[in-house]
């Protein structure tokens, strides 16, 4: 059996308009789109939750930035709507900060119906062996892997799973020690059957609106 974590079936246009219609207030002003998602509070905790350390003072806006700025060039990558096996839309994105060089990530829209982020290894071209961006200057190129990228996210959102299996609702939290941000993992309750799952994390988004509450498939 396969669990699809993204909602299939979604046309482009679809997700184009989910992210212009996002809105978030700065400074007492509604601001919306692209902009509005990446720095909204669950977008940015959802980032990190990668493990990559990035910023996102800068991010493509088009769909081409290899002529752009020479600190911003992406090889071997696009940013942009894109159509996966012909049912995921996403919309690929390279950002960093000012010292940094960019890494990528892409927009969907996830299994709930809400916008969320993934942030490829595979294909990608950031520090490995420190799991953050290069600084800029410390690598004279970068090159990147597109379809490695595209392979590593559809084998992400279709996860294959055993019929002996149980339903674990939790959520993603941290903390913060010594200024350091320290994510784990909070397990709410464990059940047989799917709908149970679900009907107990609608109860539970309920207590907790402030939570993006999950559903994790394990093997017994």
């Amino acid at each position: 059996m396969i669990i699809n974590k993204a909602k299939i079936n979604v046309t482009i246009d679809e997700l184009k308009k989910r992210i212009d219609d996002f809105k978030i207030i700065e400074a007492g002003e509604s601001v919306y789109g692209l902009y509005a998602f990446i720095w909204n509070d669950q977008t940015q905790f959802n980032l990190k939750r990668s493990g990559v350390r990035f910023g996102c003072e800068n991010y493509t806006d088009c769909e081409d930035m290899n002529d752009e700025d020479e600190q911003f060039r992406t090889p071997g990558f696009r940013a942009g709507y894109e159509l996966i096996k012909n049912m995921i839309p996403v919309r690929w994105v390279a950002a960093g900060n000012d010292s940094d060089m960019p890494v990528c990530f892409c927009v969907y829209i996830n299994a709930y119906d809400e916008l969320d982020v993934y942030v490829p290894c595979n294909g990608n071209d950031y520090n490995k062996k420190e799991s953050r961006a290069y600084y800029y200057g410390e690598k004279d190129k970068l090159e990147y892997n597109q379809d490695e990228m595209r392979k590593e996210f559809f084998n992400y959102i279709q996860c294959k799973v055993e019929m002996d299996i149980e339903y674990h609702v939790g959520y993603d939290d941290y903390k913060v020690e010594n200024d350091e941000m320290k994510f784990f993992t909070v397990i709410c309750n464990t059940f047989d059957k799917p709908k149970d799952a679900e009907k107990y994390m609608q109860e539970q988004q309920k207590r907790m609106p402030d939570k993006a509450l999950w559903i994790q498939i394990k093997r017994k």
